[in-house]
């Protein structure tokens, strides 16, 4: 913090000549005075805007904010709050601001930067960080040096009703701080500030498994179906009526209810043990495949263990060597020949573990993966990549191919419980913790990355995230004319691919995510469906995703014109000559990835049945021809499925995304 004796004059005579008496002053030498949470060392404020300036102090005490030797004097109201206004400043670094009241200075906030401000919110899309497997992780975290690409993260602390206080400090970016944050956020930051060279600021604010109503007010949710706010409501009561210390009581006997007389808890089991293959309880499986697969249970919860042998040569056996096992779900220990060798806690994770030296032999070698599960589907979730012992030479072990041993554990009483304020009546908790303290302050835009705890529940998905927009914009303050931009990333390819059309609740909430374009001004939507991962609600190439945010940004924000941005989208569909047409906008020559002929695309009668249509590019469109024996399709889809075959992509090879259409005459 800069001394005192070293800010401007200016600062110095205020104090004396806004000095109250003695009496007020020992009145108030206790009471809490404060810059909101967003004005901390190192701050990236808004440029070139009308610069607001929010805090706290006693009801009624004379307020003076410095910026630098700029001065801003108000009155804190009834409540205790005040706010000042700057006039815009341009982008630069090495600002301070200090807070004067009643005479007295309260704090000086040093190192402030102005640039532009990035809220970045979702969920697990958004949450994921380096840690995670992300795509090319070491090569971008090699480029992470740039003190004036600083990012403040939201701390997970929820609590009930609108937050004006937050944790958290605005960090410059460097190896840990951008590992340790969301890398689609980073990524996404880091593009504007090294093409635009200016000071950039990342807010992250995240939360897995959440839905669009939890991150929009509870009173802009009374007209979403299916949220019922009543029950929000009186989930906040019970919340409040000590709902943490029933939560973990709740937590403490699920955990206890795991059977700890196991008789396959010690991982070295021998293969030559009559208990390991010949127990009934063990059965056969092959991997890749969840628990619930492998036991023919859909609703198992709990711990589960996979077992194999596999020989190895004596050259083998003596290679320096990694197990890698895939993505797993939720938690895993791991052995090798009785040998601990790796564990993690994280759900979705690929596992790489390596082996230590001398642990393998000639012969026979043994694998034990413990698997614990805590909600949805567990086990070994990974399709694209087999498990493999991998050596140091680059050839492999493949653990896919033969079977083996699976036996569950008894699982606990019942699914773990949830937090009430994470249960699907969860309306508002996101908003009220990780939005609210920032209400006021201007920013650029925003970035959303979401919609995997909608999937159950697509219908309100489109009408919560109309709100989820306007409540945001409300909060914010523009940083220039017109709406806050808003960039939402569409769900990426999860699940299943059908060889029939299909409904998809994937798709829908693909299409309500690109429907938002239409509702509202300044949304811009950046399609990912080409990316994806079929086990799990996570896709893992961020730096793809950020590059295509980043792509709409620089030609919608800053008016960029030597790039090519979005995807192409279909604004028509109309009947005629035999086929039906498909206009698209912008205008920009199509074509399909693989210059393979298109794939993806379906028609539907009045009364209803989708059916496979064949399709080719005409004059910057696209013509279908309508499935014999259908008279006048009535619906056109495309990417209709969990996870897609689909091939149509624009002159900049961005992928066309799920939609739907009525079709006109």
């Amino acid at each position: 913090m800069r001394p005192l004796h070293m800010l401007p004059m200016l600062f110095v005579l205020s104090l004396s000549v806004a000095a109250p008496a003695l009496g007020d002053a020992e009145e108030d030498v206790f009471y809490p005075t404060a810059f909101a949470p967003v004005f901390r060392e190192g701050a990236v404020l808004q440029r070139e805007c009308d610069l607001p300036v929010w805090g706290t102090a006693k009801p009624g005490s004379a307020v003076a904010v410095f910026l630098d030797s700029a001065i801003a004097q108000t009155t804190a109201d009834e409540t205790g709050n005040w706010r000042v206004l700057f006039p815009p400043q341009d982008p630069g670094t090495d600002h301070h601001l200090a807070l004067v009241v009643n005479g007295r200075p309260a704090t000086v906030v040093e190192n402030v930067a102005f640039g532009d401000v990035w809220f970045c919110a979702g969920d697990d899309e958004m949450a994921l960080s380096f840690f995670s497997n992300v795509e090319n992780a070491e090569k971008e975290l090699a480029d992470t040096d740039y003190p004036n690409l600083r990012i403040f993260n939201v701390p997970l602390d929820l609590s009930i009703g609108p937050q004006t206080s937050v944790g958290g400090n605005w960090i410059s970016s460097e190896f840990n701080s951008a590992r340790a944050t969301s890398a689609l956020a980073y990524l996404f930051g880091r593009r504007i500030h090294k093409e635009l060279d200016v000071p950039v600021g990342i807010i992250r604010a995240v939360k897995e498994r959440t839905p669009a109503v939890a991150w929009l007010p509870l009173d802009a949710a009374t007209d979403i179906e299916p949220v019922k706010t009543e029950a929000r409501r009186k989930a906040l009561r019970a919340w409040a009526a000590g709902g943490e210390a029933s939560f973990d009581r709740a937590v403490a006997e699920w955990e206890a209810s795991y059977d700890g007389d196991d008789p396959y808890e010690n991982a070295d089991i021998l293969p030559s043990d009559t208990d390991f293959e010949e127990n009934a309880s063990w059965v056969a499986t092959e991997v890749p495949t969840t628990i619930e697969k492998a036991l023919d249970s859909p609703d198992f919860d709990g711990v589960a263990w996979f077992r194999r042998t596999v020989f190895l040569t004596a050259a083998q056996a003596e290679k320096k060597a990694t197990l890698f096992l895939g993505v797993l779900d939720d938690e895993d220990t791991t052995w090798v020949n009785g040998e601990q060798v790796g564990a993690m806690k994280h759900a979705l994770r690929k596992r790489l573990y390596e082996i230590p030296e001398n642990l393998l032999h000639a012969g026979s070698n043994l694998i034990a993966v413990r698997v614990r599960d805590t909600g949805g589907k567990g086990g070994f979730t990974e399709e694209k990549d087999s498990p493999a012992i991998r050596f140091e030479d680059g050839t492999s072990v493949d653990l896919s191919e033969g079977l083996w041993s699976c036996r569950a554990k008894k699982a606990p009483r019942g699914p773990r419980p949830t937090k009430t304020l994470l249960a699907d009546d969860a309306v508002g908790i996101c908003f009220d913790s990780f939005v609210s303290p920032f209400a006021g302050m201007a920013v650029r835009g925003m970035v959303w990355a979401g919609g995997g705890a909608d999937v159950a529940k697509p219908e309100g998905y489109g009408k919560a995230m109309e709100s989820l927009v306007s409540s945001w914009r409300g909060a914010f303050a523009a940083a220039g004319k017109g709406d806050i931009p808003f960039f939402l990333l569409q769900s990426a390819s999860h699940g299943n691919k059908h060889p029939e059309p299909v409904e998809s609740s994937w798709a829908a909430i693909r299409n309500a995510q690109m429907g938002l374009t239409d509702k509202l001004p300044g949304v811009f939507v950046a399609v990912s469906i080409d990316d994806g991962n079929p086990w799990g609600p996570i896709s893992h190439r961020k730096g793809m995703e950020a590059d295509r945010l980043s792509d709409i940004a620089l030609t919608e924000v800053y008016g960029w014109d030597r790039i090519v941005s979005g995807s192409p989208r279909a604004v028509a569909a109309t009947a005629k000559d035999g086929k039906v047409i498909l206009d698209f906008s912008p205008t920009n020559p199509l074509r399909t990835s693989d210059e393979k002929p298109i794939r993806g695309f379906q028609l539907a009668a009045p009364e209803g049945g989708f059916a496979w249509a064949a399709a080719e590019v005409v004059d910057g469109g696209v013509a279908l021809d309508i499935p014999e024996g259908m008279k006048a399709p009535a619906k056109v889809r495309y990417a209709w499925d969990d996870y897609p075959d689909c091939n149509l992509v624009g002159v900049n090879g961005h992928p066309v995304g799920s939609f739907e259409l009525a079709i006109g005459e």
